[in-house]
């Protein structure tokens, strides 16, 4: 009996030790759960099937800020996880003390020791950060793809943009060319032909000119370096200019060109040459989409202190939808019209901005295609007092004339190109001057080293871009041999560029008095050299 009571003793003393080892161990456990629960971010819950509260962590009570009896519920997501009895994962938005916040959630069900579902324990991480950072990401995404896309467009445009450039230069060689090659091999010569081929090689200079400067001046648009000087313009000569160099084309298709000025000076403050480039795109412009036997229409109106000029056509017209996008650069509308008609897409372009230099605007106007268009540029009005003024100034001043020939002027040529020789001297020559000509600066510094006292040329017309020693090199030489000789006056000298980027303050401040621009028109050259010599008058007349 002894024996037996004492195995017993020592079963219930390893059975206690057992137990108190599973309670430590089970302590344990419960220390190590409550750490997890207590420290991790994540919010941890337990509901029974009523939606009653079984257990949260610190972290869901901060975040749902609400005691047991107010957050007793179920919402649609559990009572799937009771019904189904399968763990789900969702993401929820929260509004929490902090604001709204977005959880990613993993409900699963939770049973009892026969398997049943008696509630379910839920485990929410906070991905507000990470969702934000995808929704960022997936923007720069989208806007990657925007920019690839816009990227290829440009990419295409570009290419297109260079054929079209490559055509439409290559179209007046080729006239050019053709004409030069009959001109040369047409023996005897007819009348008829050189007249007709003179005007065809004029007519396509002017055109190539006119797409050259149309780039060139598209460049300095975009780096903001076109410019304009301000001076009293009647636009009434302006339109007459610029219709004088459309009518050739305007032959060429039989289209009318009309322009019945109501008062013949309609004044504004502007530079002359660019208004006379704004209405010679636009006339270009009408007369390239007008069909043959059309008509093109310009017309000038004062409407207080400003004015209007329109240029109207009874051509193809202009959809709706291209209408926003007319004035836009290197843009024109798809049609075969369009394409058949050719040119850069850039020409109303410069107008828009050279009307916008002006203190103006432009609108074009149509009723649709195959009803014509109405382009209206609206500039303001020159004063009174500046309208004055200049009437009070001789009329040489105010509009240079060309009539006349330069009997007895010597004209001094520097140019390192001899065809540019060879043609400026025929033009000089025929208007009456006498012709010297130079391959380099340092060949007319001899020439004017060699003069005699009392002799010399009247006029220096000096290349810029020659290789070695430039224009402003050549001038300089030729400012100090002139200065050495004793010279009273400077020889006026006029620089021939054809870099019309370069300001006329640079050509000033070197002693250029005017520039004459290449190709060189014979009219514009000996206007320059007639008014170079004007100016030279007055300087002495002055002393």
């Amino acid at each position: 009996m002894r024996e037996a009571y004492t195995e017993l003793d020592q079963r219930v003393v390893r059975r206690t030790a057992a137990l108190e080892r599973a309670s430590a161990a089970l302590r344990e456990r419960n220390a190590l759960l409550n750490a997890i629960t207590t420290s991790t971010p994540d919010l941890i819950f337990a509901k029974d099937r009523q939606g009653r509260l079984l257990m949260a962590n610190p972290a869901w009570s901060r975040a749902v800020g609400k005691s047991a009896e107010e957050a007793a519920s179920l919402d649609d997501n559990e009572r799937l996880v009771l019904e189904a009895g399968e763990t789900m994962i969702v993401e929820e938005l929260l509004n929490t003390p902090a604001g709204e916040r977005t959880y990613l959630t993993t409900k699963s069900p939770l049973r009892d020791e026969q398997g049943r579902v008696i509630g379910l324990i839920g485990v929410a991480t906070d991905i507000t950060e990470r969702k934000h950072a995808q929704r960022e990401l997936e923007k720069l995404v989208v806007a990657e793809q925007r920019l690839r896309a816009e990227a290829e467009r440009a990419n295409r445009a570009k290419d297109e943009f260079l054929a079209i450039v490559s055509h439409e230069l290559r179209s007046p060689l080729n006239a050019l060319r053709g004409w030069s090659h009959l001109l040369a091999t047409t023996r005897p010569l007819d009348g008829v032909l050189v007249e007709r081929a003179s005007k065809a090689i004029k007519r396509n200079v002017d055109h190539q000119t006119r797409l050259i400067d149309d780039l060139l001046d598209t460049s300095r648009i975009v780096s903001g370096k076109l410019t304009i000087e301000r001076r009293v313009v009647n636009l009434v000569d302006t339109v007459h200019a610029a219709l004088d160099a459309a009518r050739p084309v305007a032959q060429a298709k039989h289209i009318e060109l009309r322009f019945a000025p109501a008062d013949p000076a309609t004044m504004v403050i502007g530079d002359a040459g660019r208004l006379q480039q704004l209405v010679s795109n636009l006339l270009s412009n009408a007369v390239k989409f007008t069909p043959e036997q059309g008509a093109v229409s310009v017309i000038l109106h004062k409407s207080g202190e400003r004015v209007q000029l329109q240029v109207k056509d009874n051509g193809i017209g202009i959809a709706p939808a291209f209408l926003p996008h007319v004035f836009d650069r290197f843009t024109q509308a798809d049609t075969s019209a369009a394409r058949r008609a050719g040119g850069l897409g850039i020409g109303l372009a410069l107008v828009r901005h050279i009307a916008l230099l002006h203190g103006g605007q432009v609108r074009a106007d149509s009723a649709g295609p195959g009803r014509g268009a109405t382009f209206t540029v609206d500039l303001p009005g020159a004063p009174a007092s500046a309208v004055a003024a200049l009437a009070r100034l001789p009329s040489g001043d105010r509009r240079r004339s060309t009539a006349g020939a330069l009997k007895g002027v010597s004209v001094w040529v520097t140019d390192d190109d001899v065809d540019a020789h060879e043609v400026l001297a025929l033009t000089l020559r025929q208007a009456g001057a006498e012709v010297e000509c130079f391959n380099s600066g340092r060949s007319l510094g001899a020439a004017l080293e060699g003069l005699q006292p009392g002799q010399g040329p009247h006029v220096l017309l000096i290349d810029l871009a020659m290789p070695g020693e430039d224009g402003f090199e050549a001038l300089r030489r030729a400012r100090a041999i002139e200065l050495a000789r004793g010279n009273e006056r400077y020889t006026p000298a006029l620089a021939l560029t054809a870099f019309t980027q370069i300001e006329r303050e640079r050509l000033t401040a070197a002693g250029f008095v005017d520039r004459v621009d290449k190709p060189v028109d014979a009219e514009k050259l000996i206007t320059a050299i007639r008014a170079a010599l004007r100016t030279e008058q007055r300087s002495r007349a002055a002393v």
